[in-house]
């Protein structure tokens, strides 16, 4: 008899683990998703449960569901859809893959339902979570990693977008769908990092007002045919980062992208700024990277007459450079303040890129104060009556300073450079300055018809090649 007990209460508990482990439920015929008779083997799937909806059937979301991982489609038409009058909530632990031929979709009945993934979106077919402000379904993403929607179906319509990623800007949701159709202001970030990644052009509007990325969030720009709007600025706690295509931060007169603790990763692309770039308070401090791409400030207009247009004005911030082009296209303030380009971050890495004053749609007669404590990688002038000014800190520029045209005036500070002065037409004003070349790598000096200077030296062993170069100079001395 013991025996045969033992035996039952095996049997019995084998057969438990089977009813809560995780198995795949296929559909059979269409209908209703909690009809536990349209599923094989018999039963509502649960949250544990992979789920097919095969080829040919109807399933309609009218309740509350759940499940592991959703396909659906296998080959041939099949159909997921919210029907119901009720908000509903359908979450999803692992993929969803929508096939070709196959749809997941809102459909008549109003409602605004949500749905929460934790895996990736495989869409080959068709996903519509949008039809109207009264039927649509909001898409959450909540994996503590990262996650990625991706497909070559031919619709791929989302309503928000909402990220709740762990907590940290570096959870990634990546967005490459062939098709990708949202509304303006689309996208709400609490955690992780929203990365557009489209191949094809299509221009986005994720926010219409100015919002804050929180710390843990963040904004990627990834699409190189496409533009992201950001209508009315932004302040950054979080990361912005621009690796391809083109982002423009406000479109009027002192739209701004503040900082508030941010990162900044520029390693490509095209980066407009219509305002400043500076901090939300005095006191705020950011970290700014630039490998590639321009970045310029403003493309519209400031006219704020105590922060520049590029301001990084705490030693707590760190600014590292190694390529890429800062352009400050627009004095800022009211003309009589003459601002232009602040760095004063204690730390940091600067190698390459350019510090570029002025382009050809800079207004006549524009005067730019450079203040920078930090390293300035290389620096250009570019517009024939700009005027650059240095003001309070001497210059150290770790390369070349060219003058294409315009003036720049030490202001009677100093200017050191690692590399070659060329002057291709601009003018240099010396006053009292000296300039001094210190590197250990070759050096040229160069102006056609001449350069004047108040004090000029030469510190290094670096090679030393004057071109036309010297009218005159008070002081001139060579060291090693």
């Amino acid at each position: 008899m013991n025996f045969k007990r033992d035996l039952l209460i095996l049997v019995s508990f084998f057969a438990l683990i089977n009813l809560y482990e995780a198995q795949t439920k296929t559909s059979i015929i269409g209908g209703n998703w909690n009809n536990p008779f349209i599923w094989s083997p018999f039963g509502v799937p649960s949250s544990t449960d992979n789920v097919l909806i095969a080829s040919n059937h109807q399933v309609n979301l009218t309740s509350d569901q759940a499940c592991n991982s959703l396909t659906v489609g296998n080959g041939g038409n099949a159909y997921l859809r919210f029907d119901s009058g009720t908000n509903r909530t359908f979450t999803v632990n692992g993929n969803i893959v929508v096939a070709t031929n196959a749809r997941f979709r809102v459909a008549g009945a109003n409602g605004n339902h949500t749905v929460t993934l934790a895996g990736d979106i495989i869409n080959n077919g068709t996903i519509n979570f949008y039809r109207n402000n009264n039927r649509n379904a909001e898409l959450v993403l909540v994996k503590n990693g990262n996650q990625s929607i991706s497909g070559s179906g031919i619709e791929s319509r989302f309503y928000n977008i909402r990220l709740n990623m762990g907590s940290s800007f570096n959870n990634i949701a990546d967005f490459s769908t062939t098709s990708f159709i949202v509304l303006a202001d689309f996208l709400k970030l609490q955690n992780g990092t929203f990365r557009y990644s489209k191949v094809s052009a299509v221009n986005i509007t994720p926010f219409n007002n100015a919002i804050t990325i929180p710390s843990t969030a963040g904004l990627w720009m990834n699409s190189a045919a496409s533009i992201m709007s950001l209508p009315n600025g932004l302040i950054v706690s979080g990361k912005l980062t621009n690796s391809t295509g083109t982002m423009n931060v406000g479109n009027g007169i002192n739209e701004t992208l503040l900082y508030a603790g941010g990162t900044f990763s520029f390693t490509g692309g095209v980066t407009n700024v219509a305002g400043r770039f500076n901090g939300n308070t005095a006191a705020s401090t950011c970290n700014f990277n630039m490998s590639g791409g321009s970045f310029t400030v403003p493309s519209v207009s400031t006219n704020n007459t105590t922060e520049a247009p590029f301001q990084i004005g705490t030693a707590g911030s760190q600014f590292n450079m190694s390529g890429g082009t800062i352009l400050i296209r627009r004095e800022g303030g009211n003309n009589a303040q003459d601002l232009g380009y602040v760095n004063l971050a204690g730390s940091g890495t600067v190698s390459g890129g350019t510090l570029q004053i002025g382009n050809a749609t800079t207004p006549g007669g524009s005067t730019f104060r450079i203040n920078s404590t930090a390293l300035v990688p290389n620096l250009v002038l570019n517009n024939a009556t700009a005027t650059a000014s240095l003001f309070t800190n001497a210059l150290n520029v770790a390369n070349t300073i060219l003058i294409n045209s315009g003036t720049l005036n030490s202001n009677n500070l100093g200017i050191t450079l690692g590399r070659s002065w060329l002057n291709q037409g601009g003018t240099f004003t010396p006053g009292t300055s000296t300039v001094t070349f210190n590197s250990n790598s070759a050096q040229t000096l160069y102006k056609l018809g001449g350069e004047t200077f108040n004090h000029l030296r030469f510190s290094g062993i670096g090679v030393k090649s004057f071109s036309s170069a010297i009218t005159s100079s008070r002081n001139f001395s060579i060291s090693s």
